[in-house]
């Protein structure tokens, strides 16, 4: 669980925890009484864990993840002016070595957008080098896009090609590869 500067809350899942909280990701729309009950759990928790306090409406996204899923639980107020551009799904792209994932950590850890337009993130290790899917929140920026092309090839796009990377490589990281990596580039700077 992690409470976002923007006010948001990210909350990671795994498959287990997904089952445990009666979350059944396919109905979150229906209202249904033990999906609430799940919901209120989780949110009584983040209050515990990260401070998250938000009463009244809540917009609640869920992000199917290979081996579970990631909520995004968004505060809607009449003092908050959202601003929403449509998000392109998950986009797959590879790292050709660890020179390139090393730098691309290194850069991450000071992108001053990574919190904004990221939702999620995986690494998998395929072949000779790594895939990266991430998911964004929003459509990136110019610079977010040059920074991750900088180190990374974009090859495909949607969830079947998110599926077959998740499939057919080893996975590494999951759910918050970047935000992993650059948190370990900033430990072994200090």
């Amino acid at each position: 669980m992690e409470r976002l500067g923007n006010g948001c809350l990210r909350i990671l899942l795994t498959e287990q925890e997904v089952l445990e909280h009666h979350l059944d990701i396919g109905s979150l729309q229906n209202g249904q009484g033990n999906l609430q009950e799940g919901l209120r759990q989780l949110l009584a928790e983040a209050r515990g864990r990260t401070g998250f306090g938000a009463t009244g409406r809540l917009l609640v996204e869920a992000i199917p993840l290979d081996g579970g899923c990631l909520l995004l639980v968004t505060p809607q107020t009449a003092h908050r002016s959202l601003r929403i551009r449509r998000a392109a799904g998950p986009l797959v792209f590879t790292i050709a070595n660890e020179d390139h994932l090393l730098s691309l950590a290194q850069s991450w850890a000071r992108h001053p957008h990574r919190g904004r337009e990221l939702c999620a993130s995986s690494l998998y290790r395929g072949g000779e080098g790594y895939f990266l899917v991430v998911y964004p929140a929003i459509a990136f920026s110019k610079r977010t896009r040059r920074l991750l092309e900088t180190f990374a090839t974009a090859v495909k796009q949607g969830h079947a090609a998110a599926a077959f990377v998740a499939e057919h490589t080893n996975a590494l990281v999951v759910g918050d590869a970047l935000s992993k990596l650059g948190q370990a580039y900033d430990r072994s700077q200090e």
